[in-house]
């Protein structure tokens, strides 16, 4: 059984800033991703990252694909081959940073090259918005919420499209602000630039049942589940939680068939026989969980 590193996938924006950013490339690319099209969604999501070297989000899901198709050492080795070429780039070095962030599960000594890389990059460019971002996100899944913000604040300030930044800022501005509401029409923006994203999804229908909007809460997670058919990502939350929705709206029948279908797509996932084995005995949860940061993605 393998535990991912957070995958670090969602898009939003800031309150103050609403652009629009439609990436076909990456749309197609996340389609490719969600039907385990792994080659394609390579190739595509690499394309994206060629077009926008800053597109953080971009590189997260190159990574989080190869590390499916064990090959993340490679995408380092690539990123190491292109810095020894281009080593005064400072969106490469960030680059490289990311991609050893991503190892560190593996070799513990990549969190220390990772570090370098980003001292390194902000050296050579204060300003580099991808090696802010990268902190921010690293910063983020360490639970060390004041920094990430402060860092991914710096990130948007630079580059007021970088996805990934403005994604984890909604995220803390959810939950750990606890202004739910806000979020919204930062996450409907999300599911606007990309509407095949099925994190988006999840979080617009997080926030929205956080604000007592029950039914397009559901209408979110429909969304999510129908665009991950695989439960890959945060779909398997999106699942847990639409069945506590119907239970909740005493459909008991509709929240055993989705958890049923969740344990049949992710027996990894424990957590789906608890949910079912509480709605089958009348258990009613609490909206009182927000998903872990470290999600247990299906091992491949």
């Amino acid at each position: 059984m393998k535990y991912l590193r957070t995958l670090i996938v969602c898009l939003t924006l800031l309150a103050v800033v609403s652009p629009v950013w439609a990436d076909s490339t990456l749309d197609r690319a996340l389609g490719a991703f969600y039907a385990k099209n792994y080659d394609e969604a390579t190739v595509a999501f690499k394309q994206a990252l060629s077009d926008d070297p800053l597109s953080t989000f971009a590189l997260v899901m190159w990574l989080e694909t190869a590390h499916r198709q064990n090959k993340l050492q490679d995408v380092a080795t690539d990123l190491e081959g292109q810095v020894d070429k281009k080593p005064n780039d400072a969106n490469l070095q960030a680059q490289l940073g990311l991609a050893d962030m991503y190892l560190s599960s593996e070799k513990m000594s990549a969190v220390t090259r990772g570090q370098a890389a980003f001292d390194k990059a902000l050296t050579l460019d204060p300003n580099c918005a991808i090696a802010h971002s990268a902190l921010g996100l690293y910063y983020f899944t360490s639970e060390k919420v004041a920094k990430a913000k402060n860092q991914l604040s710096k990130a948007v300030e630079v580059n007021p499209r970088d996805i990934m930044a403005h994604e984890r800022l909604a995220e803390i501005t959810m939950i750990e602000e606890d202004k739910p509401e806000i979020s919204i029409p930062m996450f409907k923006d999300v599911v606007k630039a990309l509407p095949n994203y099925p994190d988006g999804w999840f979080f617009l229908g997080m926030a929205q049942e956080k604000s007592k909007k029950q039914k397009d809460a559901i209408t979110s997670y429909e969304r999510s589940i129908a665009l991950d058919p695989f439960a890959l990502t945060r779909s398997v939350y999106a699942r847990v939680r639409i069945a506590r929705l119907y239970q909740d709206a005493h459909r008991k029948d509709l929240a055993v068939q989705v958890l049923q279908d969740l344990i049949k797509q992710r027996p990894d996932f424990k957590d789906a026989k608890q949910e079912l084995s509480d709605v089958e005995s009348g258990i009613i949860h609490k909206d009182d969980d927000p998903p872990d940061r470290n999600v247990q993605l299906q091992a491949q």
